[in-house]
């Protein structure tokens, strides 16, 4: 009991990296907290072994200097990368570090996401649509409409559905190949977070300073709160086996909770840097490396480990 109140306490990482000096406007993880993809402010983008600490390429769009990035997106297994800017969209083979596309961007882009197969992509736009992009055809095959800015996209595995999250106060899950809109949940503040268990039958939904929650697939009814006490929740990430959910928040702070019943299981902060960008950095993704540890990124370019109850 005395450990869990300790991390209640807000426990600082057992170690960190610098992956950024001036910090970062995106930032991806793998699965399994292998690599990472970020967009680092004044650098450019980058590709990362986090298991090495090692950066493995420099990514970006104009081969005369850095890029301007905003976005990012990492496939599950780590094999393909996205970068964006406001201009331009950019695939990345992780394996070779060659780029395998570039694309002019339809819209702005607030949100991005990568099929497991790592061959279609999410772009969750400015204009309410979020479009299906198909990477080895170059082209939109589906745009999915919704009446206000898309936050969150996210594919469900192993399955044809994608959920949204958008400023229309709405998470929506579609069939992506055919448009349909299967269910809808709706919110009293615009959506921040969409995601999925491993299996697929439990979804996250987190709104704008609301606590987030866990709804059935099936029948869409809540399963469980997770409360933040009204804190942004910025990134989410369900354990391997689905039974604890993390939660990146925007004042840098780590939540753990059980996936079933929404009970806090531990709190941890991310590593401050005194007169670095936004010196309280928040959570731009996580990853549980184990059942035991947790990498989280955050805005001010760091890389933290948590060691986990």
């Amino acid at each position: 009991m005395g450990s869990l109140l300790t991390a209640c306490s807000g426990e600082p990482p057992s170690r960190y990296e610098e992956y950024a000096i001036q910090g970062i406007r995106d930032g991806n993880l793998d699965r399994q907290g292998a690599h990472a993809v970020i967009a680092s402010i004044n650098h450019g983008g980058s590709f990362w072994s986090t298991e090495k600490n090692e950066r493995l390429y420099n990514w970006n769009h104009d081969s005369n200097g850095y890029s301007d990035l905003a976005q990012t997106a990492l496939s599950p297994s780590g094999s393909v990368a996205l970068t964006a800017d406001t201009k331009s969209i950019v695939a990345w083979n992780a394996d070779t570090g060659r780029s395998l596309g570039y694309w002019t961007v339809p819209s702005r882009l607030h949100s991005l996401a990568l099929h497991p197969n790592g061959q279609v992509a999410a772009l969750g736009r400015e204009d309410n649509l979020a479009s299906i992009f198909d990477l080895k055809a170059g082209q939109i095959v589906r745009s999915l409409a919704h009446e206000h800015t898309i936050r969150s996209v996210y594919f469900m595995p192993k399955s044809d559905y994608l959920l949204t999250g958008s400023e229309d106060m709405t998470a929506n899950l579609w069939n992506w190949r055919t448009g349909q809109k299967i269910r809808s949940w709706e919110h009293n503040f615009p959506v921040d977070v969409v995601t999925s268990n491993h299996t697929g039958d439990v979804i996250f939904v987190a709104a704008y300073m609301d606590n987030g929650y866990l709804y059935d697939l099936n029948t869409g009814n809540t399963i469980a709160t997770t409360n933040t006490q009204r804190q942004r929740i910025s990134a989410a990430r369900f354990s391997p086996d689905n039974k604890r959910i993390a939660l990146g928040l925007f004042d840098g702070h780590i939540q753990l909770h059980d996936a079933t019943t929404g009970e806090l299981l531990g709190k941890w902060r991310m590593h401050i840097r005194p007169n670095v960008y936004r010196e309280s950095s928040y959570v731009t993704d996580l990853a549980f490396v184990s059942g035991k540890k947790l990498v989280a990124l955050g805005s001010n370019g760091l890389l933290n480990h948590f060691e986990l109850p």
